[in-house]
Parts: C-alpha cells; sequence; structure tokens
C-alpha cells in the first residue's frame, strides 16, 4: 500500500471508492471541483493505492484559523489493515507541518467511526449540526 496525493488520474478510481463508501455526493465530487480543490491545495487529498487501485482517501482543508478533516474512507475489502491509521497520520503530519495546532473532524452521528477518532484524541465539542446552503445553482 502507497499513500499519494491525488492527481486527475485517480479520479475514476476516487469516484469509484466514495460510492462504494456511500461518501460521493454529486455536487461537491465532480471532477471539475476535486480539480479546482487540488489546484488551491495539491495536498489536501491524499490517495491510498494497492496495485495502482485506490482503495482509501482523506480530504482536508488547511485553514489558519481552523483546519478540518472530511471523508476518511477505506473500501471494505482493505478495511482493520491500519489504511485509515496511515491517512490520517499523514492528513495530521501535513498540517502540523504547515502550524496547525487543532484540527476539527466532521464525523456523522452515531458513526461506527467515532470511537476511531476517540482513540486518536479527537474529542467532542459543542452542540452543532452540519448545514450547507447551495450559492449557485445548477
Amino acid at each position: 500500500m502507497e499513500l499519494v496525493y491525488y492527481s486527475d488520474d485517480d479520479y475514476q478510481g476516487l469516484k469509484e471508492l466514495l460510492e462504494k463508501t456511500g461518501l460521493f455526493v454529486d455536487y461537491l465530487d465532480k471532477r471539475e471541483i476535486i480539480n479546482r480543490k487540488t489546484e488551491q491545495d495539491p495536498e489536501s487529498i491524499i490517495i491510498a493505492k494497492e496495485n495502482n487501485r485506490v482503495i482509501g482517501s482523506i480530504f482536508f482543508v488547511y485553514d489558519p484559523w481552523m483546519s478540518s478533516i472530511f471523508r476518511l474512507c477505506v473500501h471494505p475489502e482493505y478495511r482493520e489493515k491500519g489504511i485509515g491509521t496511515a491517512l490520517m497520520d499523514k492528513s495530521e503530519e501535513n498540517l502540523r507541518d504547515r502550524g496547525v495546532e487543532t484540527v476539527g473532524i466532521y464525523v456523522e452521528k452515531d458513526n461506527e467511526s467515532i470511537d476511531f477518532y476517540s482513540r486518536r484524541g479527537y474529542k467532542h465539542f459543542g452542540d452543532y449540526d452540519a448545514m450547507e446552503k447551495k450559492l449557485i445553482s445548477g
């Protein structure tokens, strides 16, 4: 298994992984949007690959005020093999190297992965609900 930064050549594999894990969002995960994200920050999506197959991914947003980690996912056939841990380690290292002191993570309520994040030292803060608003229609 190798960890690499996302490139456009990885798009189809990333899309398939996100679909397989129930994380694909059609209006967020269009190829052009993913490419704009990585043009702005080439290290903001980390991909786990085995035999050139995308088997895991993690997204993050660097912001000196409040950086965030999103959408850690590992293909079901590859879970419990340390891939999620490796992806988290790499994204946390990347943010730490940029001077980030605290990072937030977004997890669905009652998600089984909450224990995973808790073991890594993540703690609940506040009582917030995530909300969104579409700014451009289409």
